[in-house]
């Protein structure tokens, strides 16, 4: 009878031993199943991630190019505008000049004023709803209040034969006399008698102060634009950045400056230029 239980619990025991085999097999059957699953949800998620910075960058790159475009569309616009601005000082200054007794005269001349001021009203109205309207910041003197009236006296524009050395060095003369006139005159004949002269970028560029410094900002920006996009190795490319942010600022376009003389820091790190961009930004 002994015998016969002692069996039966041996037996058990067997039995029992290898249920619990069976069960650690399963077990890790299903730890690696657990694992394979594991690893393809974590590849999964790498590539997911770096489709999303793929797509992140791609973002990026259409957005800095949109705002590329959009600077320099704002630029033409500005430009455009400007010169209507002369235009309208021209007409005026002849209807000045004009005997008032003419009727007929005047009539004329203030119908072609009141069709130029109509032109400029539309074009203003479409930079306020491209570009953010470049207007003038409150507490802040106009463009065309500030620029000065274009001479009327004819300037003697330099011979066809001179030399780009000579085009140049009168041109800067004038700039350094503030002949602005002249000086405007001789650097755009310089860059229409040599264009690929050695010269070229600095013609651009002090063309540009010629601008600036009458306050015209707009003819200032697409002239400092130049520099940036044509001779971005060039001696002046540094100063085109930082003088074409200051001229964005002047027209109220803070946005605009902040991103131009950010990319000078960006670009041109430890110059002087950047360190005077960085404290303009620092007063934004």
């Amino acid at each position: 009878m002994k015998f016969t239980v002692l069996t039966a619990l041996m037996c058990c025991s067997l039995l029992t031993g290898c249920a619990w085999q069976q069960d650690l097999l399963s077990v890790r059957d299903r730890l690696v199943i657990l694992e394979q699953r594991a690893r393809e949800l974590e590849d999964r998620n790498e590539g997911l991630k770096k489709d999303l910075k793929v797509r992140i960058e791609d973002y990026s790159k259409t957005q800095e190019e949109k705002e590329h475009d959009l600077r320099n569309q704002s630029a033409g616009l500005q430009a455009t505008f400007e010169g209507f601005k002369e235009e309208l000082q021209v007409l005026r200054g002849k209807i000045e000049e004009t005997d008032f007794l003419l009727s007929r005269k005047v009539t004329g001349t203030e119908e072609s004023l009141t069709r130029i001021e109509s032109r400029m009203q539309k074009l203003e109205q479409l930079l306020n709803s491209s570009s953010g309207a470049y207007g003038t910041a409150p507490g802040t003197v106009s463009a065309e209040q500030a620029a000065p009236a274009p001479q009327t006296a004819s300037v003697p524009q330099p011979a066809t034969d001179v030399s780009e050395d000579d085009l140049y060095k009168q041109a800067k003369q004038a700039l350094d006399q503030n002949d602005f006139q002249t000086a405007q005159n001789g650097f755009k004949k310089l860059l229409e008698a040599y264009p690929k002269s050695r010269y070229a970028d600095n013609a651009h560029f002090w063309l540009g102060e010629v601008y600036y410094r009458q306050k015209w900002y707009e003819k200032a920006i697409l002239e400092y634009q130049n520099i940036i996009e044509k001779y971005p190795k060039g001696n002046k490319i540094k100063a085109a950045y930082l003088k074409q942010g200051f001229a964005f600022f002047n027209l109220g376009d803070k946005a605009n400056a902040r991103l131009i003389l950010e990319e000078l820091v960006s670009k041109h790190p430890g110059t002087e230029e950047a360190k005077i961009a960085k404290d303009k930004l620092a007063g934004f």
